[in-house]
């Protein structure tokens, strides 16, 4: 018999503990339910328990993740069982899960030796890895109901595993929990990522104390925008790149998020100095040649994050089309106003 297990630590809220611990079910070798819930009342368990969860005084919850997060151990336990029959051990999937469930790869093998009168070849371990990476990607589910609990849980949680990362990866992955987030760090994301995009435009400001003055001053083309444009422009536009960085930032396991994210504040930097360079220390040629960088910046921060959310790239086009406008104003300017800039 295996038992689903859900760990917790720091727990101070029974009732929060038991509504958890009801989730753990026993499973026969196999994988049936020992003592059958039904699916509705399961989900309805697990809801309870992340209602309960939410009001907890839990410091943190700790998942073990096969059985637990992701119906894993079958499929792997099938894959095994061939390829053991294969090598002339004639095992039964029951005997896979009495003799081998909850041992490691190195104890796994030792028990292969005694029972085969010989190790198992050296090709044996990479190709069980294989072919059960390639089935898992296939068949692996997640736990009834157990995305909804990860979606509605107030505190931090994490997974506890004797597994390799490449295949805590690979299931969790496969079933779409690895991008879950709870409900408040999804808030406390947005909220920052707003926050990040918003202090590149209070840099830009401090800069720009005087603009309205000296943008009167200017000699500009007739499609020049209002100086009244420029405030409610760029407003929406800081709250939309918050907003792409958000949605990129949620997709955790994305390849490259990391360079896609440092992209995005590479071109918010870039953008902060282009204000102190054009209203402080009005350097026309110096604020052109910056502003064509923060145009391919742009450019490039959006191709990375399309490859990550094509909504995240989408919100990006506005802020692109509106610094084209700018380059061609800041050219215009620069080239009429020679004494000013």
């Amino acid at each position: 018999m295996t038992q689903a297990k859900i760990k917790t630590a720091a727990a101070s809220d029974e009732a929060s503990v038991a509504a958890v611990l009801a989730l753990a079910f026993s499973t026969d070798p196999g994988g049936s339910v020992a003592n059958p819930v039904p699916d509705a009342t399961q989900g309805a368990v697990m809801s309870l328990a992340g209602s309960k969860l939410q009001m907890s005084r839990f410091e943190l919850v700790i998942f073990d993740c096969d059985g637990v997060l992701v119906d894993s151990e079958r499929i792997t336990n099938t894959i095994f069982c061939a390829m053991l029959n294969e090598l002339g051990l004639p095992l039964s999937l029951d005997d896979m899960f009495e003799r081998f469930v909850g041992l490691s790869m190195p104890q796994c093998t030792a028990l292969i030796t005694e029972m085969h009168g010989k190790p198992p070849p050296d090709t044996f371990i990479p190709e069980l890895q294989q072919r059960a990476g390639v089935a898992l990607k296939e068949q692996i589910t997640p736990i009834s109901g157990v995305a909804d609990v990860l979606a509605t849980l107030s505190v931090p949680y994490c997974v506890a595993s004797s597994g390799d990362h490449e295949k805590i990866r690979l299931t969790l992955g496969a079933t779409g929990l690895l991008k879950q987030r709870t409900i408040s760090t999804q808030a406390a994301g947005l909220v920052g990522w707003l926050g990040v995009a918003f202090a590149a435009a209070a840099i830009g400001a401090v800069a720009s104390a005087d603009a309205g003055s000296f943008y009167a001053q200017l000699i500009r083309p007739a499609w020049a925008p209002p100086a009244s444009a420029f405030g409610p422009v760029w407003s929406t536009l800081y709250l939309l790149m918050g907003i792409a960085a958000w949605l990129v930032w949620r997709e955790r396991d994305a390849p490259r998020l990391g360079a896609a994210l440092t992209l995005f504040i590479a071109q918010l930097c870039t953008n902060a100095l282009w204000s102190w360079l054009f209203f402080a220390w009005r350097k026309g040629a110096l604020a052109f040649m910056e502003v064509l960088v923060l145009l391919v910046l742009i450019a490039v921060t959006i191709a990375a994050f399309w490859r990550i959310s094509r909504l995240a790239g989408l919100l990006m086009f506005p802020y692109f089309a509106w610094v084209c406008l700018a380059s061609a104003l800041t050219w215009s300017v620069w080239q009429n106003n020679p004494n000013l800039l």
